[in-house]
Parts: structure tokens; sequence; C-alpha cells
């Protein structure tokens, strides 16, 4: 019973672990204003088929939002509506006619991959 106890508390350390490192994504970038720029996030072969990015304003000039992508379908959404503003394997797309806030949602296609998303015309969403 001592040696199952044992068993079970480490699965449950090592699903736990699993989970704090598929949470993970990479930091948001801000302008030298304080309004974020860019978020990216990643999904994972066999271990995280989808990931939702954080929500970004489209650039309040031109009015769009830049997806990079690597290995990822991606769907743009209008954050206030819910509405679907794009999809599809955007490697660098530009989306125009944006004025709200978005946010995007990749999923794999059998391997890791992510989707990134900017707001400030940097090259790659860099």
């Amino acid at each position: 019973m001592l040696k199952k106890r044992k068993v079970q508390r480490a699965i449950a350390v090592m699903i736990m672990a699993a989970a704090a490192m598929v949470s993970l994504q990479a930091p948001a970038q801000a302008s030298s204003t304080g309004i974020l720029t860019s978020l990216r996030c990643d999904v994972l072969a066999g271990v995280q088929s989808h990931c939702t990015t954080g929500v970004i304003p489209a650039n309040s000039s031109g009015h769009y939002i830049r997806l990079f992508s690597v290995g990822a379908f991606v769907r743009l959404y209008d954050w206030q509506n819910g509405n679907q503003v794009y999809s599809g394997y955007p490697w660098d797309t530009t989306v125009t006619g944006l004025y709200g806030y978005y946010y995007a949602v990749a999923a794999d296609t059998g391997g890791s991959g992510y989707v990134q998303i900017c707001n400030d015309g940097a090259y790659h969403c860099n």
C-alpha cells in the first residue's frame, strides 16, 4: 500500500510539473509607451495541441495585427465580440481593417509550432 501511494504521488508531481511547463509562454513585449506590442504561444506535439495568445490592440494608426507562425494553423479573434477575423497558415501575414483588441489561437498540425501576434510593424513580430 505504501509503494502504491509513493507511485501515485510521483505521478501527481510529474503531471503538475508538465502542466506548469506547458503553460509557460514567451514574455510579452511592450513598446516605450507601455502598450503590449507582441505576444506568442507555443503548441507542443503530443503535449499541448493548441494555445491562445494574450490580447493586444490593433495598431492605432495602421489598424492591423501581424501574424507570424510556424507549424500551426491559426485563427485570429476579436476579443470584444468573439468574431473570427482570420484563419489559415500565416507564415507572415498582416490582417488589416482592425480597430479593437485581438488574440490568436494556434493548433498543431502534427508537430510543434507557434504563433506570434504583434501591432508594431516589426519584421516577424520581434
